[in-house]
């Protein structure tokens, strides 16, 4: 299915594009610039708000009675990404702003994910279904766990075929900066959070569906387009060899060329608007509390980012540990990288 990535759109509609991240990778300031475009309806977090609050979800640190208040409750992952692509959802006519040409959602790679998988990958997390007697037992267990990261087949819940209306991107940062981030949320009761969970990180999972994504050999790039063209809103298009996949550090050091080689990969065009925007808040963070208040209080990257303390506690320690391999297997990766960008620390 790989091609070149000259189309704009899909001939039903607005092309789909999908920013698919971990938490605190400075995903919410790329966010930010993406509203700033007139042509663009904007998704924030909608297969995580399934993931965390549906009867079906797969993350379970929040509990039966507060989910079933939710308006995702009775959504699946699939319906919410057929929906993102109907006109009932973007609006064809909008007061104010231009027609509809990009209809972008920026999510957590972990969200696409199934309980099993998660549950595999993380046999010791507390929000994961049935972890607690996952844990591999056996150098057969521990090898299916590794295959996961170098799997051929679709790893998510997603059909392929709807995957395929969408063109997708990627987005990392060093856990030396997300894991003291995140941990300090969970301590803060962000977004309802009342416990520190390294599971909930995302390296590995973003790590998988890149590898899934990139490599020319996988059912992403083999598996024949379905017979059926009707059960998905718009159609196939074409997708970049390689997804572009940008470090937060890249980002923040150079934005403007950052951004406009992430337009250019996904046959968007760049507008020197994305750059800056106004300190005030956004109903589309809503949903998460004061997850996103650095981000609201933004007006544009800011580059000057805070050295990393050395005194952390053993959990941000050891989370930090438990992501490292797979952040530097993505940023061995990265599709663009900035002049002064800084080396990964030893």
């Amino acid at each position: 299915m790989t091609s070149s990535n000259g189309t704009t759109r899909s001939a039903d509609g607005p092309l789909g594009i999908c920013l698919w991240v971990h938490p605190r990778s400075t995903s919410t300031a790329f966010a930010r610039a993406l509203l700033q475009r007139k042509d663009t309806h904007y998704e924030h977090e909608p297969v995580t708000m399934v993931f965390y609050h549906s009867a079906q979800r797969a993350n379970f640190r929040f509990g039966e009675e507060a989910c079933a208040q939710s308006e995702y409750y009775d959504a699946t992952i699939e319906g919410v990404m057929q929906d993102m692509l109907k006109e009932s959802r973007y609006g064809k006519n909008r007061e104010g702003k231009d027609p509809v040409k990009f209809v972008f959602i920026k999510d957590m790679a972990q969200s696409i994910f199934s309980a099993d998988t998660l549950a595999k990958l993380y046999p010791k997390s507390k929000v994961y279904r049935q972890a607690d007697t996952r844990a591999p037992k056996s150098d057969a267990d521990r090898k299916d766990v590794e295959d996961l990261r170098n799997t051929l087949e679709n790893p998510t819940v997603v059909p392929i075929d709807l995957l395929r209306r969408y063109r997708h991107a990627f987005l990392m940062r060093t856990p030396e900066k997300t894991i003291p981030s995140y941990y300090k949320c969970t301590q803060e009761g962000a977004g309802g959070f009342t416990f520190w969970d390294s599971a909930e990180a995302g390296y590995a999972e973003i790590r998988i569906l890149y590898q899934w994504m990139s490599n020319p050999e996988s059912s992403w790039h083999k598996a024949p387009v379905s017979a059926d063209d009707t059960k998905y809103p718009g159609r196939p298009v074409e997708q970049p060899a390689a997804p572009p996949l940008i470090d937060s550090a890249t980002l923040l050091a150079d934005p403007e060329k950052t951004l406009a080689h992430w337009c250019k990969a996904l046959g968007v065009p760049f507008e020197p608007t994305m750059l800056k925007w106004e300190d005030k808040k956004v109903k589309e963070f809503s949903s998460w509390g004061s997850f996103h208040d650095v981000a609201e209080h933004s007006t544009g990257f800011d580059k000057s980012v805070e050295a990393p303390k050395k005194d952390h506690c053993q959990e941000v320690l050891d989370g930090i540990e438990e992501c490292r391999a797979d952040y530097e297997w993505l940023h061995a990766r990265r599709t663009i990288s900035a002049d002064d960008e800084k080396p990964l620390a030893s």
